[in-house]
């Protein structure tokens, strides 16, 4: 509820001389002084049962005392607005305006009047804290935390510790308690300090302590692989795991989401086992471990494996047999390949080419010798082989280098001349004979000869 303060005798009696003043200068019976024109008049609202007074600068205002004023044309008033205890100030009006700030100016270029406005103070609720106490818990060279929530009093709120503590502000009512365990406390041990919370009241300044147990516990659990994972797929790679901390005695589990873990073993705090992947690339291999305290710790280690394979090779590529240096029509010829590190098994795809023309397959086998292949037309001719492993997600391949071969077209006519052989034989004995063809003045080594033996009187034997 809002009232307005009537004014009090004295300012009334100020109106009553004003209003004489004007009716004899009205009359004529008086001259009015120069720049004493213009009237200011504070009225004071008060809401509940909120109060306070209004001064000015230059002097004549101190309302409710003195409310009436009256200043020369255009002078520049100041006025402050100043609550009894229990109260606060709200706002002011010039002429129905709000106007902001306190102290505010009033200009007096007209008479004006100015409504002041005072209300009754909220009471301010008991400060109080929650939790009312910390109990802590926390591990050798670790940072013990706790929050504290402040209300009621007046903000802000200044916090302080005994003991050595910190206290990080997390907003304008809360706080947040750090202490630092030093590493030679003793497990078991409580470590103890004080929280003091002060509110800003003015006189009356309240203060209260939280007290802070803070229980040592056994240190941290840690686990770590401490060995490096490197290898190729298919190879069992051995790994060690290490716990420190916690309580005694651990158990260990191992995983690879990618791969295959065997062989674990346990002797301590160390534990030991191999993993094996089957395919390329980087996978991670996971330790746990957790121990006998109660309640029971859990950590964990991790190492990244890097699997790759050895670059793919081949090492050996030839035709079979490899006794001819040139060919004729009509011959079948086959290439046999070596290759080496990569993963097997290999796959091998086999090439040729005719005259410089693409290369074209002609087989694909899991053995490392290729199908055989017939010249059916003279000219050049160049083969080759890919050799594919079996590495994961990505197979490796190889290409040869070319071989390149001469093939002839069979003569039509040239000589055969015997080089060697017998002209008599003991029976069941075996009898070599080699011939020479030649075109021309050259020999055509290579070419293929039909041989027909018969005895002396015409019969013929077996080829």
């Amino acid at each position: 509820m809002s009232t307005f303060q009537d004014k009090p005798q004295n300012s009334l009696d100020k109106q009553a001389r004003l209003m004489m003043l004007g009716g004899l200068f009205a009359a004529g019976l008086a001259t009015p002084s120069p720049g004493l024109a213009e009237t200011l008049n504070v009225r004071l609202f008060n809401s509940g049962s909120g109060s306070g007074k209004v001064t000015s600068n230059p002097p004549g205002i101190d309302c409710g005392l003195d409310c009436t004023e009256s200043y020369a044309l255009n002078t520049t008033v100041e006025l402050t607005a100043t609550a009894t205890s229990g109260s606060v100030y709200l706002r002011s009006y010039v002429g129905g305006t709000p106007i902001e700030g306190n102290p505010f100016t009033v200009l007096m270029d007209a008479s004006k009047s100015v409504d002041v406005v005072f209300a009754q103070q909220a009471p301010i609720a008991d400060l109080t804290v929650s939790p009312s106490q910390l109990s802590l818990l926390g591990q050798r060279g670790q940072t013990a935390t706790g929050q504290i929530q402040v209300s009621g009093g007046t903000e802000p709120y200044q916090v302080s510790t005994d003991r050595g503590g910190n206290l990080v502000q997390i907003n304008p009512t809360t706080f947040e308690y750090r202490y630092d365990i030093p590493t030679t406390m003793a497990i078991g041990s409580t470590i103890e300090d004080v929280i003091r919370v002060a509110d800003a009241s003015v006189p009356g300044q309240r203060i209260l302590e939280v007290p802070v147990a803070i229980t040592v516990q056994v240190d941290a659990l840690t686990a770590a692989i401490s060995s490096a994972c490197t290898g190729a797929p298919g190879e069992s790679i051995p790994l060690t795991g290490q716990a420190t901390g916690g309580v005694s005695p651990y158990n260990f589990t191992w995983s690879a989401s990618a791969g295959t873990i065997a062989n674990v073993t346990t002797d301590g705090d160390q534990t030991r086992a191999e993993v094996t992947f089957t395919e390329t690339g980087s996978f991670p291999v996971t330790l746990q471990a957790t121990d006998a305290s109660s309640p029971s710790q859990t950590a964990t280690g991790t190492v990244d494996c890097a699997i790759s394979a050895a670059p793919l090779q081949i090492v050996r590529f030839a035709k079979t047999p490899d006794d001819l240096d040139a060919y004729n029509v009509g011959d079948a010829i086959q290439f046999t390949v070596e290759a080496a590190q990569g993963i097997a098994p290999y796959r091998y795809q086999w090439f040729a080419s005719q005259e410089g023309a693409d290369w074209s397959a002609f087989g694909e086998t899991a053995e490392p010798t290729s199908p055989p292949y017939t010249f059916n037309e003279p000219g050049d001719y160049q083969f080759q082989v890919t050799v594919t492993d079996s590495a994961q997600p990505t197979p490796q391949t190889q290409t040869s280098s070319p071989l390149a071969f001469t093939v002839e077209a069979l003569p039509d006519d040239g000589d055969l001349r015997a080089v060697s052989g017998r002209e008599n034989a003991a029976p069941n004995q075996t009898v070599t004979l080699s011939v020479q063809f030649t075109e021309g003045d050259e020999p055509r080594p290579n070419t293929p000869v039909a041989w027909t033996v018969t005895t002396t009187n015409g019969q013929a034997l077996p080829n």
